[in-house]
């Protein structure tokens, strides 16, 4: 009858291949085995610790009853050939579970990320929207919020919606990562679809933008700042446009400009737009009071007045048509593609480069420049 020798075997092509043999006599169940461990340390320890128990408890049979042994050898069958020991299985499960008892429920990570102050108004309005997309799941631990419970959440979004919520859900599980509450972010296994190659971005050709202009002029001229400042500047129209003031527009400065507050900015950043010769004209033709916001009243109005100057003027509304207008004919004319950037307030160069590049040649944005009013009275 063989020995325990405690000199582990080294067996070729297992996952735990050093080997210890047990005789029946020392074996816990009265029959021989063999141990396993991916070490031979660790084959030494498992083996003492199966001997250990026949040492400690010697008529096993007073304190494990004979079903629970045979569920003990069963185990110990079904492990074997994964190279994994029954305490170590009992073990791992344990740990498992008392993490799943301990895990916190999506709905209150949710709520601590979203607790976070200094966040800008349009991220904020974005994480409402991808939590409304996961409400069904807010109740779950999230140890149990799978990837495949996410992907149904996320079925049927555009692409860009799709791959907005999907950034949102990873800095949320990122942020439960680095607190320890989870080993992994189930949302970095959510996969963001490749949106069809974007069609030319279609903008305010210069004779529908005089059109505009001039009607303004005419019948609404408190509109005029704010059509100035997102055709010839760039300002993003329902953000930096509306809310911009007139101490920020600086007409008669050597160098006349546009600053746009970081705090204004969609990109919390600081820009300084040039003001053109004929953003200047409109400026000065319109003589409206310049002071507080140059859009003196409320955003359903300025929905109201844009509306009523397109259908006026038959003019075809055109979706961010000024703001591309602006960088179309911007990068059309100074060719420069980091000037661009920084006067428009776009952070991607390679985006910004695919959207304008010429998207107007250098004689349409002479064009766009060139729309001035009839005339400029003294100011």
């Amino acid at each position: 009858m063989r020995s325990v020798t405690f000199k582990p075997k080294y067996c070729e092509g297992r996952k735990s291949p050093w080997r210890v043999y047990i005789p029946p006599k020392m074996s816990p169940n009265g029959r021989s085995a063999s141990i396993y461990g991916e070490t031979e340390f660790d084959a030494k320890r498992r083996a003492m610790e199966f001997i250990n128990f026949k040492q400690k408890y010697p008529d096993s049979s007073s304190v494990v009853a004979p079903h629970q042994l045979a569920e003990c050898a069963k185990a110990i069958e079904l492990l074997e050939p994964h190279g994994i020991g029954l305490l170590e299985a009992v073990a791992s499960f344990l740990d498992e579970r008392n993490k799943r008892v301990a895990s916190k429920t999506f709905r209150a990570v949710f709520d601590a990320f979203e607790a976070r102050t200094g966040r800008s108004d349009d991220y904020n309005a974005s994480l409402r929207h991808t939590r409304a997309k996961v409400d069904h799941l807010l109740n779950k631990k999230i140890v149990d919020v799978s990837v495949g419970d996410l992907e149904n959440a996320l079925k049927g979004l555009s692409p860009s919606v799709h791959n907005l919520r999907v950034n949102r859900l990873r800095t949320v599980f990122s942020s439960v990562v680095k607190k320890g509450w989870l080993e992994s972010n189930p949302a970095d296994r959510l996969e963001l679809i490749k949106s069809k190659k974007k069609a030319e971005v279609a903008v305010y050709h210069p004779g529908d933008l005089k059109k505009l202009l001039d009607h303004a002029l005419t019948h609404d001229k408190e509109l005029i700042p704010f059509l100035v400042v997102a055709a010839f500047c760039g300002l993003r129209p329902e953000r930096e446009a509306f809310n911009l003031e007139w101490k920020d527009i600086h007409l008669d400065d050597k160098s006349p400009e546009v600053l746009v507050r970081p705090e204004l900015s969609k990109t919390r950043r600081k820009r300084n737009v040039p003001l053109s010769s004929n953003a200047i004209e409109w400026l000065k033709a319109a003589g409206v009071k310049k002071s507080g916001r140059i859009c003196d009243f409320s955003e359903m109005t300025l929905i109201r007045k844009r509306a009523k100057l397109h259908e006026d003027t038959k003019a075809n509304v055109v979706k961010d048509g000024m703001r591309h207008g602006f960088c179309s004919a911007h990068l059309a004319e100074h060719g420069e593609i980091t000037k661009s950037l920084l006067a428009s307030g776009h952070t991607d160069a390679k985006v910004f480069w695919q959207h304008y590049y010429r998207a107007m040649s250098k004689e349409e944005a002479a064009a766009y420049w060139a729309v001035k009013p009839e005339f400029v009275p003294e100011f």
